[in-house]
């Protein structure tokens, strides 16, 4: 630090997660960032005034550099072929872990080259895929990126950096007002004021509750965000034309985060004639403990009505036409909760003043202890008469994600991620309780094979220990449709099956080797149906023959010899022919 340092109104640290695809975008964020122009009005407020009360601190990792990170401290005014002017150092990251990266760039952002701020807004930009998938990804070799633990780790280590390293400059030459300003930082209280996430699927109750001891407001996007991420420009103009009022006045903070969100909105509702569909919400993080208790509440109502068979039909319906996010794998809280809460209506069907907008719910049986869980969900996301939610501001346009609200949480239909219990979020509700009893209660039976016929029981379930190794899904762009694979850590994204069966949201997960033609027929009540849930419970790998038919040897489909067709005497691996699949 600078004996004539001082301290500005907002410090702004922008980190760009470019060696990817998304390389190009990040160039022309910086671009972007140049461009902002601040308004000037009868305040008096000059270029120079506001160019001293906002810092733009930019990282950024890109492809083109070679391992290595450039850091810009931004100067307005983008003139072509000078970006590398504001370059202030290159740092060789190929040796050190990414979280420490990310770390170092917000504490080095703070603590040096005039960084000191009343308020300090951190952006980070790149790849996002939500709770349960990685973020700020980066095509390394291995290939690396953050997890939502992992960026709770960067934030709690940055705050204790930064206080270490502000004690240190006390020792040196200090203006009385940077003096004064490390003297009376309370690290305790230390939060960064606003984390905006320039990625898709990142405004999610997990993200939220794992970062609320470090962040007071978070900006993000539920579902997908466009390559070309937030307007850079308009939100600079705003900050630069205003940062007076939003660094200073009660609720500043608070303010920017709204209009951050409608001048994203506002941006992208010209891409409508592009079918983009786009949406982002502003979260106040200190009403994550009132979120904590309501969704426990919640989760302890979903678990009771699912022992009782109109309860179970009502939430798998609410799930089912609930706005979804990442195929089918989150879902709007608020939207599931307000279809439970308001869509059953009245029993002749009713309006719809909520807004719910349902197809299916109408007199729909709800008990009135789910009902009151809903309602008070919303009441923390939204508000009342009272006083104000956790959600600030949710805008969106376009029809895809007409029903957001602002906060997503994990709600996949077959397969919860044996990694997602970890998370705090998780412990602390129990909603990962839930998800576990939801997909076993919801779970289509196994298809069993003709009364008296042999059969044997293939893969059980996901992670099912046998020779072959668990059944999983694989994802869209693959091409086969289910893998062996032995290990039972896989994170795996429910629904995204190469054969496009999506309607099947909760499929078995095991099924009978039959001979072929000899399995039940779909509209004949499937007598073994209960023997064969229960096999699969139980990891075994077989029903018992009751002497109705010979023993079926895979071979030519027909019996006989199991090495017909074969190479080698090996057992031929089930396949499917005649196929054609679509990418």
């Amino acid at each position: 630090m600078n004996p004539d340092d001082s301290i500005n109104d907002w410090t702004v640290m922008v980190y760009l997660a470019g060696e990817n695809n998304l390389a190009e975008e990040c160039v022309y964020a910086l671009k972007e960032m140049k461009r902002a122009m601040p308004r000037l009005d009868s305040r008096g407020l000059t270029h120079d005034t506001a160019d001293s009360n906002v810092k733009v601190v930019a990282q950024l990792d890109a492809s083109g550099l070679g391992g290595a990170e450039v850091r810009y401290v931004l100067r307005r005014g983008d003139v072509d072929g000078r970006l590398r002017r504001d370059v202030v150092a290159t740092r060789d990251t190929s040796e050190t872990s990414y979280r420490s990266v990310v770390k170092d760039f917000l504490v080095t952002s703070v603590t040096t080259d005039n960084g000191l701020a009343r308020k300090y807004m951190v952006v980070l930009a790149g790849h996002g895929a939500g709770a349960e998938g990685s973020f700020l990804s980066r095509d390394a070799d291995p290939p690396d990126a953050l997890s939502i633990p992992k960026l709770q780790w960067v934030f709690n280590e940055a705050r204790k950096d930064i206080k270490q390293e502000l004690r240190e400059h006390l020792r040196g030459e200090l203006s009385d007002e940077v003096r004064a300003y490390i003297e009376g930082f309370d690290d305790e209280d230390f939060r960064f004021d606003l984390l905006g996430i320039d990625s898709c699927l990142m405004s999610m109750a997990e993200t939220c509750y794992e970062l609320r001891q470090h962040v007071k407001y978070l900006v993000g996007a539920e579902g997908f965000e466009p390559n070309t991420g937030w307007p850079y420009e308009r939100i600079l103009t705003e900050l630069y034309s205003n940062s007076p009022d939003y660094a200073h006045e009660p609720g500043g903070t608070a303010a920017l985060a709204d209009k951050i969100v409608g001048l994203y909105t506002t941006y992208y509702s010209d891409y409508l004639p592009a079918g983009r569909s786009v949406d982002l919400a502003a979260c106040d993080l200190g009403r994550c403990d009132d979120l904590k208790r309501a969704v426990a509440g919640l989760a302890e109502a979903l678990r009771a009505e699912l022992k009782t068979d109109g309860g179970r039909r009502a939430i798998l319906l609410a799930h089912w036409e609930a706005q979804t996010y990442k195929d089918d794998l989150y879902v709007d809280l608020y939207d599931f909760c307000n279809l439970l809460s308001e869509g059953p209506g009245g029993d002749d069907g009713g309006d719809d003043p909520w807004g719910t907008g349902t197809a299916v719910m109408r007199g729909m049986q709800v008990g009135d202890y789910l009902k009151d869980a809903c309602r008070e969900v919303k009441r923390v996301l939204r508000g009342d008469e009272k006083g104000a939610g956790m959600i600030l501001r949710s805008c969106y346009s376009g029809p895809a994600v007409q029903y957001s609200h602002g906060l997503a949480v994990y709600f996949p239909w077959s397969q919860v991620s044996e990694h997602y219990g970890s998370l705090e979020f998780a412990r602390d509700t129990g909603w990962h309780l839930f998800l576990r009893e939801f997909v076993e209660a919801t779970r289509r039976r196994v298809r069993a094979c003709a009364p008296g016929v042999h059969s044997e029981l293939l893969f059980s379930k996901p992670g099912f220990r046998t020779s072959a190794g668990g059944l999983t899904f694989l994802p869209v762009n693959d091409r086969v449709d289910v893998v062996l694979n032995s290990r039972v850590d896989v994170i795996i994204n429910s629904r995204n099956m190469s054969n496009k069966i999506g309607s099947m949201k909760n499929p078995a997960l095991a099924y009978h080797e039959c001979p072929c033609g000899e399995a039940v027929p779909a509209t004949v009540a499937d007598p073994n149906g209960a023997l064969a849930l229960s096999r699969a419970d139980t990891g075994a790998t077989s029903l018992p023959d009751d002497g109705g038919g010979g023993d079926y040897q895979p071979g030519d489909g027909q019996g006989g010899d199991p090495t017909a067709g074969e190479t080698g005497g090996r057992r031929p691996r089930a396949t499917k022919k005649g196929r054609t699949k679509k990418k």
